[in-house]
């Protein structure tokens, strides 16, 4: 018996012992991989630093294209360490315009989470899901399946990562958009409404589901719906003017929604008062030149045209005041 308790104390302590080692090991190794990321990082900008004899006046494009081929240099780094760079990539490429780049680093972001462990669940699911939502313009159905990827992982995780699950969801919905799938998109809609509605408390206060009542009252509007989507867009409307500061692009692309279900239901003299104020705030906010008040222009002339009535904006209503 002695005998027996002495061993168990014995592998217990080689056990811990172990256990320790492998804490000490995984720190040495987060503090490589940071140093590794680290010094990346600062080979990047020596490329702009003319003492080296770099190009002080390099474009935020050819700093990053010259850092993509020192990628080799982070390949032993943790996983995590490397999800998180090509998320920053992703990001970056994605405020460039460049999205088909984006989404490829969201991919590798997303494989790099994923060899790093349950502990980056959140990140991975995330990572695919910006990925599809990177594609959904110009590559419907590519989005669609890396959409149904992310669904189809974020559900085994939804209870402990449930905003990352709605947020699969809402990508799914876009891809289905891009597809003019809209019948298809009703299930999903559903399903990402009874998740903000487990979570509790005031859904319009939970990252995401402004977004998701946006597209999911999109989804209406394409269903000939018209009543139900003026209902809830006007609900969008009430809560982006709650916004401070607000987003005006936001805010705008509600007020196109709502002309437009106003138009379907053949209430133009309304639709036309809030395509005016649209335009009124694209103009003050963007100024004529910028894709926001040119598309939204144009939605309006073909309102016109199809309406059979004429501009009457000579005095567009302030901005200032609504």
């Amino acid at each position: 018996g002695a005998r027996n308790v002495a061993e168990d104390a014995r592998k217990q302590a080689v056990s811990a012992q172990q256990i320790a080692q492998q804490e000490r090991d995984r720190v040495v190794l987060a503090n490589k991989s940071a140093e590794t990321i680290n010094n990346f990082l600062i080979s990047i900008f020596e490329g702009v630093n003319p003492s080296a004899g770099g190009n002080r006046n390099a474009s935020a494009r050819e700093i990053i294209t010259a850092a993509e081929k020192k990628l080799g240099a982070v390949e032993n780094a943790l996983p995590e360490a490397q999800g998180e760079l090509f998320k920053s990539l992703a990001f970056i490429y994605e405020n460039l315009g460049d999205k088909k780049i984006s989404a490829a680093y969201n991919l590798r972001a997303a494989d790099a989470f994923g060899l790093a462990g349950r502990d980056f669940v959140r990140k991975r699911i995330y990572s695919l899901t910006l990925a599809s939502g990177n594609l959904s313009r110009t590559e419907p159905e590519k989005a669609a399946a890396l959409a149904q990827q992310a669904v189809g992982y974020a559900r085994l995780h939804k209870e402990a990562e449930p905003r990352a699950y709605a947020a699969s969801l809402n990508a799914l919905i876009l891809g289905f958009h891009a597809a003019k799938q809209y019948a298809d998109a009703k299930p999903v809609i559903e399903e990402g409404r009874a998740i903000y509605k487990d979570m509790g408390g005031n859904p319009w206060a939970i990252a995401g589901y402004p977004v998701f009542h946006y597209n999911a009252t999109m989804n209406l509007y394409h269903l000939g719906q018209y009543a139900q989507a003026e209902t809830a867009i006007r609900e969008q409307i009430a809560y982006r003017l709650t916004v401070v500061p607000v987003f005006e692009q936001l805010l705008i692309a509600a007020y196109q929604l709502l002309a437009k279900t106003l138009q379907a239901q053949r209430k133009n003299d309304e639709a036309a008062a809030t395509f005016a104020l649209a335009l009124a705030r694209a103009e003050k906010h963007f100024g004529q030149a910028n894709p926001t008040h040119t598309e939204l222009l144009s939605n309006y002339n073909q309102f016109l045209k199809e309406t059979g009535r004429s501009d009457t904006r000579e005095k567009p209503p302030s901005a200032q005041n609504q």
